[in-house]
Parts: C-alpha cells; sequence; structure tokens
C-alpha cells in the first residue's frame, strides 16, 4: 500500500487538489496519510473514510433513497421558499454542522441525509481535518465523496474476468468455498488486470447521458475525461499499434 501511494504521489504532480476516498481501513488511511504528509500539510490533498452498507437487499436501497425524498419534501414543506435543490443543500449543511461521534477515537462522522440506492446509509469522516472548512464547502465534498466508482469497477472485474470471480459456496457441499477458476499460475492475474485496464480506460464508453434539458451528451472513456485522450481507441489500434 505504501509502494501503491508513493507511485501516486509520483504520477500526480500537477494535480491541482487531490482528494482520496478511501474504505475504512487504517492500514491504507496509515499509507496514505504517510506518503502525502507534505501535500496535507500544506492544504494541497484531502483524505476521506467512507463507510456504506455493503451487501444490503435491493429492497432496503430504494427504502433507504425513499426515506431521502421523503426529508427533502418535508423540509420543502416547513421551508416553503425552498426548491428541491435547496432543500436537499440544507439537509447536507444541517448535517455537516451535526456529525456523529463514533469509534474508540471520537472520530466525527457525517451521515449522508440523502442516500441513494449505490450507496445506503453513507457516512463520511475527513481525516485531514484542519478545522478550515467552511460549512457550505464541506457540504460539497461530502456530497462528492464516494467509492461508487471503485466498487462498480470492481464489480466489472469479477463479472468480466472469470480467474477473479468470487469463490462459490453451495448448500450439497456443506457450504464450503470452491473457487472453480482460480488460475493454476498466478502471474496471469496481472496480466489481464493490465488488458482490461487499458480496455476500461480508452475503449469502454460511459453510459448514456443527457443534460438538464434532456439532450443526450456524447459518450466518454475514462481517459477522455482525463484528457488524456481525444477520443474512444479500437481495441485493433491498441493491439497492432506501431510507434
Amino acid at each position: 500500500m505504501y509502494t501503491h501511494f508513493e507511485r501516486l504521489r509520483q504520477v500526480l504532480p500537477g494535480i491541482g487538489k487531490i482528494r482520496f476516498c478511501l474504505d475504512v481501513d487504517s492500514g491504507m488511511r496509515n499509507a496514505c496519510t504517510a506518503i502525502f504528509a507534505r501535500e496535507i500539510r500544506e492544504r494541497r490533498a484531502d483524505v476521506f473514510d467512507v463507510r456504506v452498507l455493503k451487501g444490503m437487499t435491493v429492497d432496503f436501497r430504494r427504502k433507504a433513497a425513499r426515506y431521502g425524498r421523503e426529508q427533502i419534501e418535508i423540509t420543502m414543506a416547513k421551508f416553503p421558499d425552498l426548491d428541491e435543490e435547496r432543500a436537499r443543500w440544507f439537509l447536507l449543511f444541517q448535517a455537516v454542522q451535526q456529525p456523529v461521534v463514533m469509534g474508540p477515537h471520537g472520530e466525527k462522522w457525517i451521515v449522508h441525509p440523502v442516500p441513494d440506492t449505490a450507496e445506503p446509509a453513507k457516512a463520511v469522516h475527513l481525516v485531514t481535518d484542519f478545522g478550515d472548512y467552511q460549512p457550505i464547502h464541506l457540504a460539497r465534498l461530502v456530497d462528492r465523496v464516494s467509492l461508487h466508482r471503485v466498487d462498480n469497477f470492481f464489480q466489472q472485474i469479477r463479472r468480466k474476468l472469470n480467474l477473479l470471480e468470487r469463490p462459490l459456496a453451495t448448500s450439497s457441499s456443506m457450504w464450503k468455498v470452491w473457487r472453480g477458476y482460480s488460475p493454476y499460475k498466478p502471474a496471469i492475474i496481472p496480466k489481464l488486470l493490465d488488458i482490461y485496464r487499458v480496455y476500461h480506460n480508452y475503449v469502454k464508453l460511459e453510459e448514456p447521458r443527457t443534460d438538464a434539458a434532456g439532450a443526450r451528451l456524447s459518450r466518454r472513456t475514462p481517459a477522455m475525461r482525463l484528457g488524456l485522450a481525444k477520443g474512444p481507441s479500437r481495441i485493433e489500434d491498441i493491439l497492432y499499434f506501431t510507434p
């Protein structure tokens, strides 16, 4: 993990501000804050811990999202001057000012008041809290902090690469775990991950999107969103590339 964050520090020198959204893991947090200590002190990097209820059923996720919408409606009824978007930000502003203290070290966690189906019961802890962020700015950060893209990428890997599929457990085998696609040579896994990473970043287009007016937006790859590519690449262009 330390090597991973050191590599990130080397390849991200031109980024103005870096914000890490980490799963709750003390080792990962320590590695990130140690390697980026200078950037953190200079206020060029922030580290967030994100706690999300995983493994929840679809009904639970929908119920959580419905509860968030109900809170918005209650707020709009209480303050008629607020529209839906402003009511949402009002709830976020309140949540930032009323953090929940959890854990043996008394960490302040901000519970997102309007969760979505992808991340129900999301709570955020600003590890690098210097007390210099205004509540409205912190509310904007909390709203953007998410593990959804990372979890979605992991899910795609497990579905697309058989060797990394989750192990199976059946009642006929007394729920013993069986890894049916485990490779005989583990060295093949990083090779497959490299291939899929290139495909995901440069070839695969995002899902169709529309703007506020309903107009269809052009589809992009992750490399296009980061400014690393002007357009999507073809698999043939990558395989048969000649410098």
